[in-house]
């Protein structure tokens, strides 16, 4: 796995095409992932190298829905809450994947644990509306599918890594409930955040992100990466 190395000022994060559906359990053994850009969590702009144990994500898409592969290096894995639709972060660790609409202001906050549990948050126009069902739109905002594989050793960059691993499928209905463009067409944003709990910082976990924000709280949706949609390839199968 090689790192993503991009020049351009204006943070993208580009998601490959997969004409299959992914198996979301965690073990990152989709063959997409080969193709796939790789961007490293760290800390805040000009802060990016500051973090201790660093985490990598990569994306795929299709008309279903948005996947995310996530690896964390951790060397003391904790997580107290085994429910999904809880708040993961006042109990351990988690990755955070933010998604929104570039031309509006309501979001999804999206977590899976080292557990493999799961929870959808969601912020309607920006004003509260932190939800973790569906009691403000009308919409069942829990059909994310997460896994998750605890105490695994992966390689990045050539460099070996101790921690975990995990995926996440996004599906369509969440993007389109709102008569957004899920596809090509579709112009979204994203964010990646984690909380990363351990010996060091029982407490104060170490947070990391990408793209590298101007402050530290994930909320600062206007800095949020354009999410690129790499077209599909119509020789493959």
């Amino acid at each position: 796995m090689t790192l993503s190395r991009s020049t351009d000022s204006r943070p993208i994060v580009e998601a490959v095409y997969t004409h299959s559906l992914p198996s979301i359990d965690g073990k990152l053994s989709e063959s997409i992932l080969a193709e796939a850009p790789v961007y490293r969590m760290g800390g805040l702009k000009g802060q990016e190298d500051s973090v201790d144990e660093a985490a990598w994500v990569q994306f795929a898409w299709n008309s279903e829905g948005l996947y995310v592969g996530i690896r964390c290096a951790d060397s003391f894995i904790v997580q107290q809450n085994r429910q999904d639709e809880q708040l993961h972060y006042l109990s351990g660790d988690v990755f955070e994947l933010f998604i929104r609409p570039l031309n509006d202001s309501y979001y999804w906050e999206n977590y899976v644990t080292p557990f493999g549990n799961k929870s959808t948050l969601f912020f309607f126009k920006s004003v509260g509306g932190k939800q973790l069902t569906d009691a403000l739109t009308g919409h069942d905002f829990r059909q994310l599918v997460a896994g998750a594989q605890r105490d695994v050793e992966f390689e990045v960059d050539g460099q070996s890594y101790r921690g975990w691993t995990a995926e996440m499928w996004i599906p369509n209905t969440y993007m389109t409930s709102f008569e957004e463009v899920w596809g090509e067409e579709g112009e979204w944003t994203v964010h990646c955040g984690r909380y990363n709990y351990g010996e060091d910082f029982p407490e104060e976990p170490e947070l990391s992100m990408y793209p590298p924000l101007s402050e530290l709280s994930f909320h600062l949706a206007e800095e949020y990466a354009r999410l690129k949609l790499r077209a599909p390839n119509p020789s493959a199968t």
